[in-house]
């Protein structure tokens, strides 16, 4: 082969090579043009202690992996958090934190264009727990009384514990996490001490609420569930655009520290009336949110649920 033509040869090569990279990227974290949002929006809603951490890290690291910027963030608070939201909305292809305390009547978003919303839930009483026997530094926004952590040297019995934080604190989680939006004063990203509670299936209203809840979350793209956790990450390759190449590398972390006591708390709670009783509103949630997930898993990965098998 003459030189000419081999290098001719070689640059044909490279040129292949390097599209199908930027094809693998790009299909996943299309660019736009300078100056314009990106070509699609999806958010990630981070249900606390459900694995939220985990998938925000990945979307960090496969972001940065493909040369794209950084993904937006939306959390609690005011002022420079407020307009660093607002940002997010108009300039990131990814965004995540705690999305549902956007959406209200006239939501955040609407200052560009509609997004696809995932995230992950997690059953109600091991969420609990996990969160009971999380034990936040001096540091941390979930900063609480030190008897609210389950490895705390009290007088009180572990259970008791957990029992008052769940009364006092911790409530139903996940349809307070869904319905921050609705009671937050409008162009504001609201504490959780900040926005009015949302009432309970008991209260006037419950169950409509409840039910706006239900049609939000059936809205969103991909609704995973932690403990079904590969079968999640399959659905999140099968739904969602992000810059993650591959949802089934996501090895799930932070899943607490195991103890005899812990296992102990976690199985009084689950054979707790009471316990069941205060979470009586999350427990329909992650219900339908586990229907949501097996109607999504069976059309996208064509998963068997027959005879409570989870067959792909």
């Amino acid at each position: 082969m003459p030189p000419y033509m081999k290098t001719i040869w070689l640059i044909v090569r490279l040129a292949s090579v390097l599209s199908l990279l930027v094809v693998g990227s790009d299909t996943f974290y299309a660019r736009s043009e300078p100056g314009q949002p990106p070509e699609y929006c999806t958010v990630f809603h981070h249900m606390v202690k459900s694995g939220g951490s985990t998938i925000k890290h990945n979307l960090h690291i496969s972001s940065r992996a493909a040369g794209g910027p950084r993904p937006g963030s939306c959390v609690a608070g005011g002022g420079k958090r407020i307009n660093s939201c607002k940002e997010a909305f108009n300039s990131s292809a990814v965004i995540m934190g705690y999305a549902e305390l956007m959406r209200q009547d006239g939501p955040l978003e609407a200052v560009r264009r509609d997004c696809e919303y995932f995230t992950l839930l997690r059953h109600p009483v091991d969420r609990l727990v996990s969160a009971f026997f999380y034990c936040p530094t001096d540091h941390d926004l979930q900063l609480r009384p030190p008897k609210w952590c389950g490895y705390a040297d009290d007088p009180l019995p572990a259970t008791d514990r957990l029992l008052e934080f769940a009364q006092q604190h911790w409530k139903n989680m996940a349809y307070k996490q869904m319905t921050f939006g609705m009671y937050c004063p409008h162009g504001l990203i609201c504490e959780a001490t900040e926005v009015e509670t949302a009432p309970g299936l008991d209260e006037p209203h419950g169950l409509d609420v409840l039910q706006k809840v239900e049609d939000i979350l059936s809205g969103y793209t991909a609704v995973g569930i932690m403990e079904h956790w590969d079968l999640s990450m399959q659905l999140f390759n099968a739904r969602v655009r992000s810059p993650v190449r591959d949802w089934n590398m996501t090895v799930r972390s932070n899943a607490g520290l195991p103890s005899e006591l812990r296992d102990e708390v976690l199985q009084w709670a689950h054979d707790s009336p009471v316990i069941h009783r205060l979470m009586a509103t999350d427990l329909l949630l992650y219900s339908f949110a586990l229907s949501i997930f097996k109607r999504q898993t069976t059309e996208s990965l064509g998963t068997n649920w027959l005879g409570g098998s989870s067959r792909c």
